[in-house]
């Protein structure tokens, strides 16, 4: 049976285990905190728990970046949509506008028009008043 990797006892007698070193492999009394050979860190433990933090480190980060990535989305989808709602506005708006100008010169011309006709009513009565005397 082969013990996993960082073990300090076998998993089979207790018997200690020395520690192999990851850079050069050569083996090493249990409880040395470096390789003989290179000088390499041997804690396994203390490995394995800077092993994890860096993971979750790295995860952190990882998940910071893609929440400020989101964020920058949503914030420029928000931006968007306000555009197109203002644009949607600026529209109404013209439309409004040209609505009352097309009325104020519909108006113009009914008034004009029934100017006209006064006229031709004025005309008519005084014409009739002077043929009459």
């Amino acid at each position: 049976m082969e013990n996993p990797a960082g073990s300090v006892a076998c998993a089979e007698c207790g018997a200690e285990l020395g520690i192999v070193c990851p850079a050069c492999g050569r083996e090493n009394w249990s409880g040395v905190e470096r390789c003989g050979a290179c000088g390499r860190e041997l804690d396994p433990l203390g490995h394995a728990f800077r092993t994890v933090d860096q993971s979750f480190r790295i995860q952190r980060e990882e998940l910071a970046r893609r929440s400020a990535d989101l964020r920058i989305r949503e914030e420029g989808e928000s931006r968007a949509r306000l555009e197109l709602f203002q644009e949607a506005d600026r529209r109404r708006l013209r439309r409004a506008a040209e609505a009352a100008q097309r009325a104020k010169q519909r108006e113009r011309r009914i008034i004009a028009a029934a100017g006209i006709a006064m006229a031709a009513f004025l005309i008519l009565a005084v014409a009739a008043a002077w043929l009459a005397r």
